[in-house]
Protein backbone atom coordinates (compact mmCIF):
# COMPACT_ATOMS: atom_id res chain seq x y z
CA UNK A 1 0.00 0.00 0.00
CA UNK A 2 1.31 3.29 -0.48
CA UNK A 3 -0.50 4.55 3.18
CA UNK A 4 0.87 2.18 5.35
CA UNK A 5 -0.75 2.49 9.07
CA UNK A 6 -3.76 4.30 7.88
CA UNK A 7 -7.05 2.24 7.82
CA UNK A 8 -10.41 4.20 6.00
CA UNK A 9 -14.18 4.08 6.42
CA UNK A 10 -16.49 3.64 3.95
CA UNK A 11 -17.49 7.43 4.94
CA UNK A 12 -16.66 8.98 2.53
CA UNK A 13 -15.85 12.30 5.41
CA UNK A 14 -13.70 10.22 7.81
CA UNK A 15 -10.40 10.19 4.70
CA UNK A 16 -9.83 13.21 2.50
CA UNK A 17 -9.58 12.61 -1.05
CA UNK A 18 -6.21 14.06 -0.84
CA UNK A 19 -3.76 13.92 1.37
CA UNK A 20 -0.09 15.44 1.24
CA UNK A 21 2.72 12.93 1.88
CA UNK A 22 6.49 12.94 1.87
CA UNK A 23 7.66 13.07 -1.47
CA UNK A 24 9.27 9.49 -2.17
CA UNK A 25 11.06 10.83 -5.57
CA UNK A 26 13.57 12.94 -3.50
CA UNK A 27 14.56 13.58 -0.09
CA UNK A 28 11.87 15.76 1.99
CA UNK A 29 11.11 17.24 5.10
CA UNK A 30 7.89 18.62 4.19
CA UNK A 31 5.14 17.05 3.02
CA UNK A 32 5.36 17.84 -0.72
CA UNK A 33 3.63 15.40 -2.50
CA UNK A 34 0.33 15.23 -3.05
CA UNK A 35 -2.40 12.09 -3.81
CA UNK A 36 -5.41 12.50 -5.04
CA UNK A 37 -7.23 8.93 -3.98
CA UNK A 38 -9.89 10.01 -6.13
CA UNK A 39 -8.12 9.91 -9.34
CA UNK A 40 -5.15 7.91 -8.14
CA UNK A 41 -3.05 10.36 -9.20
CA UNK A 42 0.03 12.00 -7.76
CA UNK A 43 1.82 15.36 -7.86
CA UNK A 44 4.90 16.62 -6.12
CA UNK A 45 5.06 20.23 -5.49
CA UNK A 46 9.20 20.66 -5.64
CA UNK A 47 10.02 18.97 -8.39
CA UNK A 48 6.93 19.01 -10.25
CA UNK A 49 6.41 15.13 -11.31
CA UNK A 50 3.57 13.83 -11.65
CA UNK A 51 2.63 10.08 -11.09
CA UNK A 52 -0.75 7.35 -11.82
CA UNK A 53 -0.47 4.47 -10.03
CA UNK A 54 1.85 2.04 -11.86
CA UNK A 55 3.79 5.27 -12.03
CA UNK A 56 4.57 5.28 -8.47
CA UNK A 57 5.72 1.88 -8.08
CA UNK A 58 8.22 2.33 -11.14
CA UNK A 59 9.46 5.34 -9.13
CA UNK A 60 9.82 4.12 -5.97
CA UNK A 61 10.14 0.33 -6.24
CA UNK A 62 12.24 0.36 -9.50
CA UNK A 63 9.89 -1.70 -10.96
CA UNK A 64 9.32 -2.26 -14.58
CA UNK A 65 5.94 -1.82 -15.97
CA UNK A 66 4.78 -5.27 -15.96
CA UNK A 67 6.24 -5.45 -12.69
CA UNK A 68 3.96 -3.06 -11.64
CA UNK A 69 0.88 -4.21 -13.13
CA UNK A 70 1.41 -7.78 -11.76
CA UNK A 71 2.15 -6.09 -8.19
CA UNK A 72 -1.34 -4.15 -8.39
CA UNK A 73 -3.34 -7.45 -9.06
Amino acid sequence: ALVTGVQTCALPICFPVTIRLLAFCHPDNNPSLSWDRKNNRARCFVCDKSFDTIGVLMERDGMTFVNAVKALR
